[in-house]
This record gives C-alpha cells, structure tokens and sequence, in this order.
C-alpha cells in the first residue's frame, strides 16, 4: 500500500512542478526578456548619469563664482612671479575648502589662469606656471572672454590629463576679465563606479569622441570584459536626448547622451548598458523548480512510509489473526486500538463471537458489566450463602479459575489452593463491608485474561 501512496503522489508533485514551470514561463517570459525593456533602462541610467555630472558642475562653478574676490588679489601683484606665488597659495586654500565641501566629486587640481588661458598657478606644486591651457583646451578662452561660468572635459593623452574641470572668470571691480579660477575633479574608474551605485546600479562609462571615433576613457567597475571590448565599437552622434548606440554586444542594449553642460555637450557622452534579458534563459529558471519538486518527492516518500505503515499495521495483523482462526485457534480475538480502523475491528469480534455461538463481552475495562445484574448471575455465586457449605464455594472458585486458566494454556503450578482462596476470602471481607452486602466472584474469560467478577 505504501509504494502504492508514494507513487500516486509522487505523479502529484511532478505534475504540480511542470505546470508551475510552464505557468511562469508564460507569465513572466517577456518581463525576463524584454528588449524594449533594456533600452527603456539604458536611457535612464544614462541620463541619470549625465545629469548627476551636470549638478556637480553646476555647484563647483557656483562656488567658484563664491571666491571671485579673494581671487582678484592673484592678479593684482605686479610680477609674474608675485602672482605664482599668490596663485599657489590661494589655490592650495581653495583645494582644502573645495575638498570639503564636494566629497562625492573631491578636487584633483585648483589653478589659475590669466586672460589668455596661460597658466599662473596650481595647488601643490608650480607646474602649469606659463602652460598655453587655452592653447589645449579653446573653450576655456571662450568663457574667459565672455566673462561668465563653464566646465569642460580635459582628455589630453600629451598632457597627461583625463578631467572634469569647471572653470569661473574673475574680473576686475569695472567687470573686465582679469583671468579665471578653475577647479578639476578626477575622470576615473572609481569616479564612475561611485556615479554608478549613487545613480542607476548599471555599467556606465564616459565615450570621448577622438576623429570620427569614440574612445573610452573611464568606467564603472560593473562593465566587464565582453562589454569593454564592445565599447571600442560603439557608433552615434552625442545628442541631448538619449539614443540607442551601434555595436551593442549581444545580450545588452546601450545608450547614449551628451555630457551636456561640459563644453558644447558633444565633446563627451555617458553610455549605459542594460541587459535584455535578467536571467541567462528562461530555462535556467527551471532548477530551482526542479530543486523544489526534488524535496517535495523526498517529502512524499517520507511522508508515503509513516502513512503506509500506519494503514498496514492494523491490515497485516487483521489478516495474520483471521489465519489463524482459520487454523482452529476460534478464541482468537484482535485488540487493535485504531482511529480508521477501530470500528471495523469490533465488528470483525462481534461477528466472531456470533458464528462461533459465543457469549458477548459485555464487562468494562475493569471488569464490570454493563449492565445491571440479572437474578440468574447471583443463583450460581450464591448457592452457598446463606447456610451453605462456604467451604465448597471456594473448592469449587478454585476448580473453576484453575480450568479456565488451563484452557487458555496459562501455568497453574504457582497457584495453591490455599494461598487463593486465603487471597480471595480477604478480597470478598473488603468489598463486602465497602458496599454493605455480600460479594460472591464468579470466573469469566476475557480474550486472553481470566478474570474474577464481583456479584
């Protein structure tokens, strides 16, 4: 019966884990792979990339802006080397002040120039005293001239540089440019790798147009292999709204936007990347399922065994001791204490007793009957009393305990007369006075017990 359960609802549970494959396989197969999805996310993390640059560019130049006073003093010395040193300076105090006050976009230099874009200073040390910046980078001559704010990307293999630099003119009280002050936070790998966690969590990177291509100059530490190798490929026009990139790798979706605010917007782009797919396959999702239809057969074979043998005990037993009835053991009787089958086992005695014309057993646990004493249950236990032989009534107590114990196969060469009718003489004097009246005991088979009634 037990591998008959085990079977039955092991069919069950494969069934269940199948459908519930197939179920969310096509619930959710367009939401797991979706490329529209993917391309919907690369704009957005892009964009929220760009725009995120654009803020911090914005701030530096409003706080550079801020120190336009104190930044005046530089160029009102009168020799180059007056206004060197006051440069160096001021910018080593403007590097602490910026330092603190930016700390995702902590300062890499602070230099200042003259009208020309000429160097005059930096922090730290007196390099860039004299270097044509304007010269490498035109659009800082163009804001200087204008007199106003701006910010650029410095990607300068000759010079070294690889910078995001927001730069403000400082005039003099008549509003005429005297020079600028500028401030460069590093372009980086760790740079984009925290823009990536603060921002969208997908692959960034920074795409500098060089000629007709576009290069990569910095990423986020999520961009792996196959999508840096891809990078090098990527065609489109920097634009300032998102658009879908050329040369994607397979499986992604990339996207780009101009680093608006930075020189013309067009000089640099933030690309993202978004996978179309969030899982490898579909299929890949199968395991767990199959993982969990594996336990639910483990559970159902544990499960089939203690059912199994708690349905078969009582049938095994049932079917051992009506064989043994068959054999001519006709007194056998079953004592199964049983939910299921408890009923059933009592009926089986009933019909037994009736076909073997034997006397029901209508006493309770402890012996008693269940229901009130007939006149002809005292004539036999009280022949004696009364004026008879008291003697004869315990003789013939004895005869009838020792046969009944005898037909059921039980030794009787302990039992003394003497010591069993002493025994049974007390017992009668107790029970007598606790209930007022005389007690006499009659003998009575019980299944495999003989017992001794009180009347």
């Amino acid at each position: 019966m037990r591998w008959k359960i085990i079977a039955i609802y092991s069919v069950v549970v494969a069934v269940v884990g199948l459908l519930a494959f197939a179920l969310m396989r096509a619930s959710i197969g367009d939401l797991v792979s979706n490329p529209d999805r993917a391309r919907a996310e690369a704009d957005r993390s892009a964009s929220a990339a760009a725009a995120q640059l654009q803020l911090e560019a914005l701030s530096l130049q409003r706080w550079l802006s801020e120190q336009e006073v104190q930044a005046r003093d530089v160029f009102t010395r009168e020799t180059p080397e007056a206004r060197g040193e006051a440069a160096t300076n001021l910018a080593n105090r403007l590097f602490s002040m910026a330092d603190a006050e930016f700390k995702q976009s902590a300062p890499t230099v602070v230099a200042f120039v003259d009208s020309h874009g000429v160097g005059v200073g930096r922090n730290g040390s007196t390099l860039m005293r004299g270097d044509d910046l304007g010269k490498a980078y035109p659009a800082l001559v163009e804001t200087l001239k204008k007199g106003t704010t701006g910010a650029d990307v410095w990607v300068n293999k000759t010079r070294g540089e690889q910078l995001l630099v927001s730069y403000t003119t400082v005039t003099d009280p008549q509003g005429k440019p005297l020079g600028g002050v500028l401030v460069g936070t590093s372009l980086s790998d760790g740079r984009l790798s925290s823009l990536s966690d603060g921002t969208s969590g997908r692959p960034i990177g920074i795409l500098v147009a060089n000629g007709d291509k576009l290069e990569l100059v910095a990423k986020s530490a999520t961009v792996n292999g196959g999508l840096l190798a891809a990078a090098s490929g990527l065609k489109g026009a920097a634009a300032d709204r998102p658009v879908q990139l050329q040369g994607a790798p397979a499986g992604f979706a990339a996207s780009g936007v101009g680093l608006r605010g930075y020189g013309d917007g067009k000089r640099a782009m933030v690309v993202a990347f978004a996978p179309v797919s969030i899982v490898e396959s579909v299929t890949s999702m199968l395991w767990p399922i199959l993982g969990a239809t594996g336990l639910g057969l483990v559970l159902v074979f544990v499960a089939g065994n203690i059912l199994g043998n708690y349905l078969n005990g009582p049938i095994v037993e049932l079917e051992e001791g009506l064989l043994q009835i068959i054999n001519g053991q006709g007194d056998r009787r079953f004592e199964i204490e049983h939910a299921e089958f408890g009923g059933l086992v009592f009926r089986i005695n009933q019909l037994l007793n009736t076909l073997m014309d034997v006397p029901e057993d209508d006493t309770d646990a402890e012996g008693r009957p269940s229901h009130p004493p007939r006149q002809q249950d005292f004539q036999e236990a009280m022949a004696v009393g009364g004026g008879g032989d008291e003697d004869a009534y315990y003789d013939k107590l004895y005869s009838d305990y020792i046969a009944a114990k005898r037909g059921l196969g039980d030794a009787v060469d302990h039992i003394t007369k003497d010591a069993f009718v002493q025994r049974m003489r007390q017992s009668a004097a107790e029970q007598s006075a606790q209930q007022g009246r005389p007690v006499r005991f009659r003998v009575e088979v019980q299944g495999r017990e003989v017992k001794l009634l009180a009347v």
